[in-house]
């Protein structure tokens, strides 16, 4: 078993917004803007060949206003351990090349991906409950504050975009049956168990789970990306099944990002404590707040690392947070929301990465925009199907 993370200490997380003001108010500046514009006119330098009547001042001003735009991160985060000023110099070494990337595109004027022109949206699917006895309801908006079904004294209703169920008699039968949600590429749901504990399902993510919870464990399956904020429960400790491990808790909030099609499995911790086991070869680790472990496939170990919270739960915020991830990663998250086929014509460029975040728009062209803007990478559209190769 591999464990790289022997100091424990969890990266500091400052709100984004305050993050923005700092680097915003520094480009604002006169030190700052003299530097920034510098660095855009640099920048201009190897684009002369499709350059015409450039103008500096708009460039930098719209791309200003694009720092504003940067939504804040969720409520739970790192708290401080490290001192600010390291992750000002992070943000800024980040930022600015982004900044410096969005004011050429804004100068250019110009569509830089070589699209038809059809925008490639997101997948617009409605996630479905299956029932014990096979029949399947589909969530849609005309299930929203409604009863659904009931089964067995078991009521499923929708709350508030919520899918809940709760025992409505004062017996059950000894017999356990089960229950499973699909959530598709491009949705999400939020399920709130029999127990109380609530699960935050991504797209392209299955969970099934027993009805009632019953025994001495609450055990659910899982495929694909789930964060859980769990009940406490000593008597019952709660368990989450995948394909290579089985994680157990008596009570906590943990995110699990486990796809079939991937060959590893992430897990990060934000409060209390779970156990991990490898199904491959009994392998067990503890985890503690602010952890990342992940499950090798290949080898059924696993590697301990400080977590960014902000980024892990970013999904849950309808946002994109990529914190140097490869572009073939960034370019298998964003299958799951976008109807697009992508295909890398350069080896090297799959394993680019890339920075920054961005809300989950209707449309991906803004995604493009920003991993386009840092220079590396040149992505070309044509219809649904993504080209992308190395940046002349």
């Amino acid at each position: 078993m591999h464990n790289n993370n022997k100091g424990k200490r969890s990266p500091l997380i400052e709100p984004t917004r305050e993050l923005n003001k700092k680097l915003s108010d520094w480009i604002s500046s006169e030190k700052g803007e003299n530097a920034i514009k510098t660095m855009i006119e640099n920048r201009w330098n190897s684009h002369q060949d499709i350059i015409e009547g450039l103008n500096v001042e708009t460039a930098f001003s719209k791309s200003l206003d694009k720092i504003s735009d940067i939504p804040p991160p969720l409520k739970n985060h790192a708290r401080v351990k490290n001192k600010p000023l390291r992750i000002v110099r992070w943000t800024a070494a980040v930022l600015i090349p982004l900044f410096i990337g969005i004011s050429v595109w804004f100068a250019l004027d110009r569509n830089i991906f070589g699209s038809d022109g059809k925008p490639i949206s997101r997948i617009m699917t409605d996630a479905t409950l299956t029932l014990p006895d096979g029949s399947v309801i589909i969530l849609d908006k005309a299930t929203e504050n409604s009863r659904i079904a009931e089964r067995d004294g078991i009521v499923f209703a929708r709350e508030d975009g919520k899918l809940v169920y709760e025992n409505k008699v004062a017996e059950m039968s000894d017999k356990i049956m089960w229950g499973t949600v699909d959530v598709p590429r491009g949705s999400q749901l939020e399920l709130t168990l029999q127990d109380g504990s609530n699960v935050w399902l991504n797209a392209g993510s299955r969970l099934r789970f027993p009805i009632p919870f019953d025994g001495n464990e609450r055990r659910v399956f899982l495929e694909g990306e789930a964060f859980f904020d769990v009940k406490k429960s000593i008597e019952k400790p709660f368990i989450v099944e995948t394909a290579d491990q089985e994680l157990k808790v008596l009570g906590t909030e943990f995110n699990v990002y486990a796809y079939p099609q991937e060959n590893s499995i992430h897990t990060a911790l934000i409060t209390g404590s779970v156990s991990l086991i490898s199904k491959a070869n009994q392998a067990q680790i503890i985890l503690e707040p602010g952890q990342k472990a992940t499950l090798h496939s290949d080898s059924g170990d696993y590697s301990i690392t400080a977590v960014d919270t902000h980024e892990i739960m970013a999904w849950r915020n309808m946002e994109f947070v990529f914190g140097g991830a490869t572009l073939d990663h960034v370019f298998t998250k964003l299958s799951r929301w976008y109807d697009f086929e992508y295909s890398f014509e350069d080896p090297q460029a799959a394993e680019l990465t890339t920075w920054g975040s961005i809300p989950i728009y209707d449309d991906i062209s803004s995604v493009l925009e920003l991993i386009e803007s840092l220079g590396k990478a040149k992505i070309i559209t044509k219809g649904n199907k993504i080209t992308v190769k190395l940046a002349k």
